[in-house]
């Protein structure tokens, strides 16, 4: 006869404990903690929630449907399920109390950052606000230091290299011969750029789009006539609200290049209109709410994300996490 097998809770067990401990520690020691660091707490927090959710679907389950093997049929007394019964609709409560708890997170944590939102086109008008020429030697820098790191996966690099293409192709074009277009949309315009190229890399197209943005900033200095810092359809991506555009590789694309790349573009310069790391983010949890899983789970779960997007390693560190993932 064969023996049905039953899991074993101890491995959950252990890596609940040393959670419990390392957070017991960090209250008690309160260290100074960096921004980056907090939002992955925050995605640790609703992992948690994600695994007390489950578990609370196992203990329902088994309630409802208990093993008819008498060694597992504790349930199946009386007053056992009853007990356990109001055990579960406490720790729902806290879940949800939980759950609460984080978004009021979230909306103090959007309302008071300092680079939640980039000023649009109207907002960023004031060039006595802007230090034009600091702000352009600042990305210029950051964008060409950006496009030589290996951030461990060929895609990316590729992107970094793209998007410095444009800017010390297409904008520097831009800057010593139409003077009048609107630095302050430089943030805006590299994530629209990498929200495109998300779009082509999961459609399969990552090399013709990057081809074809390199032609056009070619062919557009060569015509005096066209002012468009970036290619229309880049531009309409903006503003788009069809789902699709908005997609996982894009996600995670722009948190590598931010975490490795563009980060001293996060810049709290008030002369200079900073990177927003979390815009791609917020566009598409404004836009394709599918994905909303994945943003909360997208620092803990980055390895497996990565794996799903089929990111191609271009180190042997990147090569050991995917085996590991």
């Amino acid at each position: 006869m064969k023996q049905e097998k039953y899991t074993d809770i101890r491995p959950s067990e252990v890596a609940a404990n040393k959670i419990h401990r390392h957070l017991e520690h960090q209250l008690a020691t309160m260290p100074r903690t960096y921004k980056k660091t907090l939002i992955r707490y925050k995605d640790l927090a609703y992992l948690l929630i994600d695994c007390l959710d489950m578990i609370l679907k196992y203990l329902t389950r088994e309630l409802l449907s208990s093993s008819g093997d008498d060694e597992f049929n504790e349930l199946t007394d009386t007053s056992n399920a009853i007990y356990a019964d109001d055990d579960i609709v406490e720790i729902r409560r806290k879940l949800e109390e939980s759950t609460n708890l984080l978004d009021t997170y979230d909306k103090l944590t959007n309302r008071n950052s300092i680079i939640t939102k980039l000023p649009t086109s109207k907002d960023a008008t004031d060039s006595d606000k802007i230090n034009t020429s600091a702000m352009a030697k600042l990305y210029a820098e950051v964008l060409d230091s950006a496009a030589k790191v290996d951030y461990g996966y060929a895609e990316i690099n590729e992107c970094a290299k793209m998007i410095n293409y444009w800017y010390s192709t297409r904008i520097a074009y831009m800057a010593s011969h139409h003077k009048a277009y609107n630095i302050a949309q430089l943030p805006n315009w590299i994530c629209h750029i990498i929200l495109m190229y998300g779009k082509y890399h999961a459609n399969g197209q990552p090399t013709f789009f990057i081809n074809s943005l390199k032609q056009w900033c070619d062919n557009a200095n060569e015509d005096f006539s066209n002012k468009y810092a970036i290619p229309k359809d880049i531009t309409n991506l903006g503003k788009s609200s069809y789902m699709n555009d908005y997609t996982p590789d894009a996600l995670v694309m722009y948190d590598i290049l931010m975490e490795k790349g563009f980060l001293p573009l996060v810049t709290e310069d008030k002369t200079i209109v900073p990177m927003d790391p979390n815009y791609i983010v917020n566009l598409t949890k404004e836009h394709n709410p599918t994905l909303d899983k994945m943003i909360k789970t997208r620092f803990t779960k980055q390895a497996k994300y990565i794996k799903d997007i089929g990111l191609t390693p271009s180190s042997s560190d990147a090569k050991a996490e995917g085996v590991e993932a």
